[in-house]
């Protein structure tokens, strides 16, 4: 006998009982896990976030519902997963230490030669987005690129300027190499960050050192640092490739660390506009290390000009400097578009220092340390040229950054600095600079532009000094094992 042949319920009543029934069943029923949330290579850091967003949503729609015990022991599960993936697929790319791609003639070190460059992925010159969290390939010589991957060796952690470094060495670092490199990180910092006051921007940096293979050689027998790399990926980092067999003397001569310290005080750039940020850093490391007691003044501008000779020579007909920045690793014309950006980092200081009647005087320094908020907020983000230009600008007391953009981003040939020597009373013949009668006006400006900090001074003395001190330590410690 059929079981509904007693049921005297109305057939109405019947059909919205078994439709709720069935309701329920298929909301208690096991759901099927979507694994192609986090299928893909590219997306598998962030198919996580996405999946907890989204089934969030479900679950507090859910807790409205009957029979919420076999809901929440299901999401309880989903999240659980969640948390797992999490933890293995976005915390190793933070730890892991990125290899370092390096162009080939960097190592042989042809004239126009890069030695220190900003990306904002882990490559070097080309800034792509590639995604490279392994530590522990081996070196391969790969269309014109020489990886170079150190395993985990030792790490320490530099304190200096109101950051914290955490420093990775290679696998095998000896105690005074570590020892070595720490002081030249302490000093580099320590005079990037008189452009800011005298605190570093970032409270957390990460630093790998990886040591260049033996017997590469380099443009100069006193070569410490052979190439370094900005990122701004999982936070702000540097990356740099060391001779293995570096001394205190030769990195007291070295640029590159402070070129790239202060990439890390402006945004980085699109691939049209990378002449900003690298004439940034290329203008700074100049005017810093003389602020700070590196070089003498007029060292730094002796290279300057230098500079603006290698660029000058090198020609790069029917492109723009916009168009020579995008493809400036296929063309390799680093010269120009490095030492492009670092005129109009120099025209821009002297527009600044120099205003109208009416128009309070500032500096290129003055403007990135009221800069570095906004540059915070950012993330790392890259920006166009405009866009950076106008950051500047925000913070400066007329426009100057703009108008400079547009113009060198439309020039066809390397821009003219004859005109900006002359404001300083130099005439430039190739690398020299010979004095065209200067008023008393034009001697204040260069004494300006290259002026001491007596406190960053001080501060980068004491690190040599404690460089010596330690050396010392460990040159007496090791005589007395013998």
């Amino acid at each position: 006998m059929s079981p509904n042949v007693c049921d005297m319920t109305p057939r109405s009543i019947r059909v919205r009982r078994e439709m709720a029934n069935e309701a329920s069943r298929r909301r208690c029923a096991p759901r099927s896990f979507e694994p192609e949330v986090f299928t893909s290579p590219q997306d598998h850091r962030f198919g996580p976030i996405v999946y907890t967003y989204v089934r969030g949503g479900v679950l507090f729609r859910s807790l409205s519902r009957k029979k919420l015990r076999a809901d929440v022991l299901h999401f309880s599960f989903r999240y659980c997963a969640v948390f797992v993936l999490l933890v293995v697929g976005i915390a190793p790319g933070c730890r892991s230490a990125p290899p370092l791609r390096i162009p080939q003639d960097a190592l042989t070190a042809p004239s126009d030669a890069p030695h220190a460059v900003a990306g904002d992925g882990a490559t070097d010159v080309d800034n792509d987005e590639d995604d490279h969290d392994g530590a522990t390939d081996e070196g391969a010589w790969r269309e014109g690129l020489f990886t170079v991957s150190s395993p985990p060796g030792p790490r320490a952690r530099v304190d200096v300027a109101g950051a914290s470094f955490d420093v990775h060495f290679p696998a095998g670092a000896s105690r005074s190499f570590m020892r070595t490199l720490e002081a030249w990180l302490r000093r580099c910092v320590r005079t990037v960050a008189t452009a800011t006051g005298g605190r570093f921007p970032h409270h957390e940096v990460q630093v790998f050192i990886h040591t260049a293979p033996r017997g590469a050689q380099a443009d100069r027998d006193d070569d410490a640092v052979r190439f370094g790399v900005a990122r701004w990926r999982h936070g702000a980092s540097v990356a740099f490739l060391v001779d293995p067999d570096v001394t205190r003397a030769a990195l007291e001569d070295d640029w590159v660390g402070v070129h790239e310290l202060s990439h890390l005080l402006l945004l980085p750039s699109t691939p049209d506009a990378r002449f900003v940020p690298e004439g940034f850093a290329t203008y700074l490391q100049q005017t810093l290390r003389a602020r700070c007691g590196w070089i003498a003044p007029e060292r730094a501008f002796s290279e300057i000009a230098d500079g603006f000779r290698r660029g000058r020579d090198i020609t790069d007909p029917g492109r723009s400097l916009a168009e020579a920045s995008a493809r400036m690793g296929e063309t390799r014309r680093f010269a120009r578009v490095y030492w492009s950006g670092a005129a109009m980092m120099m025209e821009a200081d002297l527009a600044l220092r120099t205003p109208p009647p009416g128009v309070p005087a500032s500096s290129l320094l003055e403007v990135v340390a009221r800069a570095q908020r906004d540059v915070a907020a950012a993330r790392g983000r890259q920006r166009s040229g405009l866009e950076i230009a106008r950051l500047l600008d925000r913070h400066a007391p007329r426009p100057v950054f703009v108008p400079l953009y547009r113009r060198y981003a439309r020039l066809h040939r390397f821009p003219d600095t004859a005109t900006l020597w002359a404001r300083l009373g130099w005439r430039a013949v190739g690398a020299r600079l010979l004095d065209a009668h200067p008023t008393a006006a034009e001697r204040r400006l260069r004494a300006a532009l290259m002026q001491r900090d007596p406190r960053c001074e001080a501060a980068v003395n004491a690190e040599a000094t404690r460089s010596r001190g330690d050396r010392g330590r460990a040159g007496g410690a090791s005589a007395g094992a013998r």
